[in-house]
């Protein structure tokens, strides 16, 4: 009883931020009536909920307001009243987003709005990819004019992200104003340029699929966009570049380049090595600005694929990332053409790399790139022939046969992360390619310290006992069972302890290369 007392005698402060986080009616379908609940708990908690103007106003919900219990206009306004003169959050589904009250709500309270959330019915509705479209639907669309949103009266909109098929006036004054902007089909890359010259404030760019591909390019304007901090391309290839040779912004800025696969048509070889120069350029002015920081990349190296992202947790707005796809008709030399633009002095930097590698013979250009990585002390494996040739091949210049060469000399920690097959005993196995390494590496000096199985997975009982004999080395693994990171120290006379299996924590496919960048 005394508790419950306690609980009656909240400090006011304290209450209204408990009912300010039940009051959001996007993430708690029943706001309005918890609140409406809680308002008449007892007079203290009366007082505090209709002392707070700002709380009534997030709680006009039309889903609510249409139930059968609260159709009579009168609680609308008294919701209205109650809250005042403060910003407003509206929801509406269905009928109810032409429904006499959400009309009159746009047209007395306009200028209140803060946050407007509508689902609109079907036959309305703006979010549709072409894969999910019928051609009449994609024809309906296609067949409206440019459409005039919002009566151009919209002084808070800072976040547009445009709906498929949706053609607005990409010269609305509205565009001036925006932080965030989303924008693709039905527009060209054209139509894009021509909108980002309106738009001097962004600090969030997604340009999605656009229609069409840049075939004549527009002219060659710049577009000033200073406060950029993601730039995100879903484009075509050939459109994503027009774009980037145009864009001015900062070299700090987290570039997302996904294109599809190259398509040769249309595009010479003169304009694809340029293409990439530019995007190993903005890489490097990247790379230059974040020195000072730990970082944390993904890298894929195959013969149809080049990939480079970092993956430092800042925010859920993406990270910077290259993504490029190599056709099935690309020149053998574009892939030792990319290694050579991307081997950055900055990458001597790197401390820590997850390795996909996978482009058959290592060229003078894959070693010089990889060599670039000349302070690295992790080395994440994922998959089996970049296994193969850290033990064998990645030396510098080549010279397997002289250990003071040895490309990866402060590597003592190795990550083994993919998939063991169930024949697997020449890979896990004693005298297989991962014992073969560890010893490799301790008989020229380079001994390794931590043998990490945890991200690896397992088809069969493996026993790992034989690792005892490298005394001092740490084996990481999971326990699969118990969701455990668990580990042991060879030599430390307790080779039981070793994993008869080791499994995933979390199911991992083939990813691309992981790097971790400090001062």
């Amino acid at each position: 009883m005394s508790s419950d007392r306690a609980f009656l005698q909240l400090n006011p402060d304290v209450l209204r931020l408990i009912f300010a986080l039940n009051a959001d009616i996007f993430s708690n379908p029943s706001a309005l009536l918890d609140t409406r609940l809680a308002s008449q708990v007892c007079r203290s908690w009366r007082d505090v909920a209709l002392s707070s103007p700002s709380l009534w106003g997030r709680l006009i919900d039309l889903e609510e307001f249409s139930n059968e219990a609260n159709r009579d206009h009168s609680w609308v306004e008294e919701i209205l009243r109650r809250s005042g003169d403060s910003l407003l959050w509206i929801r509406a589904y269905g009928r109810g987003c032409s429904s006499p009250v959400f009309i009159e709500l746009l047209a007395k309270h306009w200028h209140r709005i803060q946050r407007l959330v509508l689902h609109v019915p079907l036959k309305a509705l703006s979010a549709f990819s072409e894969s999910d479209c019928t051609p009449e639907i994609r024809q309906v669309f296609e067949r409206w004019p440019s459409i005039r949103l919002f009566a151009d009266n919209v002084p808070f909109l800072r976040e547009f992200h445009a709906p498929l098929y949706l053609k607005f006036d990409i010269q609305a004054d509205w565009l001036a104003q925006l932080s965030s902007l989303r924008i693709g089909q039905p527009f060209a890359i054209q139509d894009v340029i021509s909108c980002l010259q309106k738009t001097p404030n962004l600090e969030y760019l997604y340009v999605d699929h656009l229609e069409g591909t840049a075939k004549q390019f527009p002219p060659h304007v710049v577009l000033h966009l200073p406060n950029v901090s993601h730039c995100l391309l879903y484009s075509d290839f050939k459109s994503s570049i027009t774009l980037l040779e145009r864009l001015d912004i900062p070299s700090r800025c987290h570039v997302k380049v996904r294109p599809g696969n190259l398509v040769l048509k249309n595009m010479s070889l003169e304009f694809l090595e340029s293409s990439f120069k530019l995007l190993s350029t903005i890489t490097h002015r990247y790379l230059q600005t974040q020195q000072s920081r730990e970082m944390h990349l993904k890298l894929l190296l195959s013969l149809r694929s080049f990939l480079l992202r970092d993956e430092t947790p800042c925010d859920d707005l993406g990270n910077f990332e290259i993504f490029i796809m190599l056709d099935a008709q690309c020149p053998p030399h574009l892939l030792t053409f990319l290694f050579s633009e991307f081997a950055f002095a900055e990458l001597s930097k790197v401390t820590e790399l997850d390795l996909f590698f996978s482009v058959g013979n290592i060229t003078k250009e894959a070693t010089t790139f990889l060599s670039a990585f000349s302070s690295l002390k992790t080395i994440g494996i994922l998959n089996k022939e970049t296994l193969r040739n850290f033990q064998i091949n990645f030396r510098q210049d080549g010279q397997p046969e002289d250990a003071s060469r040895i490309m990866y000399p402060f590597v003592d920690v190795v990550k083994i992360s993919f998939h063991i097959p169930w024949s697997s005993a020449h890979i896990i196995g004693k005298d297989g390619v991962i014992h073969q390494l560890l010893k490799s590496r301790l008989e020229q000096g380079y001994p390794i310290k931590v043998l990490d199985l945890s991200q690896g997975r397992a088809e069969r009982t493996l026993p790992l006992q034989y690792l005892e004999e490298f005394q001092g080395m740490r084996v990481v693994w999971a326990d699969k069972h118990n969701w455990k990171i668990l580990e042991y120290e060879c030599g430390s006379g307790h080779p039981e302890m070793l994993p008869k299996s080791f499994d995933f924590l979390d199911e991992m496919l083939l990813l691309p290369l992981e790097l971790s960048m400090s001062r």
